[in-house]
């Protein structure tokens, strides 16, 4: 509401993982017509891992949500599968942050532009780098869970953590100065907080993630 955005028209939706700060099912049923009579997009579709739609079935299933599927539209995806949806191509790529499922990250193409969408993770492994040959990114989304240094934690990245990764992109060509780096998923955990992470972005080529922003990559 406060970045006047109309949820109700998105008609396509990628999730990474079942982590309920990423998906939470029950939110997403309210599309139904007992719950709202005007939808800017008739039905929601849904990609997911399998615990994703494993879960969004099972919640259907508890709160006897039957005829929900004639309004959201699940699709189980996994890592490599490459969607056409309206005029962008996406590449699943497997994240590394979880032993119990395997969680995505998003690598969006539209035309000449290139977008990767990259939290949850820590430090991709080597299928991430073997799906990502070949592609060039105008922008990157990263993970800086962990606050300023390296993450002791396997499944998030510290801003320590993002650098290495930049290092490896521009170094195989996935990126280069043109490219636009955001950090982002960035919370108390990593003791960095807002103020003080654009403080020390501001002289590099890193921006700090805020609600509602909007970047300009490509052309």
């Amino acid at each position: 509401m406060e970045n006047e955005i109309d949820l109700s028209a998105i008609s396509h939706l990628l999730i990474t993982h079942s982590h309920d700060d990423h998906f939470y099912p029950m939110d997403l049923f309210m599309r139904h017509p007992e719950y709202g009579k005007k939808w800017g997009a008739e039905q929601l579709h849904i990609y997911g891992n399998s615990a994703v739609i494993c879960l969004l079935k099972e919640m259907a299933e508890r709160f006897s949500v039957e005829d929900i599927w004639e309004y959201i539209v699940p699709y189980e995806i996994k890592p490599f599968d490459v969607l056409e949806i309206e005029n962008y191509r996406i590449t699943v790529l497997p994240a590394r942050h979880m032993q119990t499922e395997e969680a995505l990250l998003f690598l969006i193409e539209k035309e000449d532009t290139a977008f990767l969408y990259g939290n949850d993770t820590g430090i991709p492994g080597e299928e991430f780098w073997k799906g990502l040959k070949g592609k060039k990114l105008n922008g990157a989304s990263m993970d800086c869970t962990m606050g300023k240094e390296k993450s002791k934690y396997h499944g998030h990245m510290g801003f320590g953590d993002i650098l290495e990764v930049k290092e490896r992109m521009e170094k195989e060509g996935a990126a280069d100065q043109e490219t636009a780096w955001i950090v982002t998923h960035f919370s108390h955990n990593g003791g960095w907080t807002y103020e003080r992470m654009t403080e020390d972005l501001k002289d590099t080529v890193f921006q700090a993630a805020f609600d509602g922003m909007c970047i300009e990559i490509g052309k």
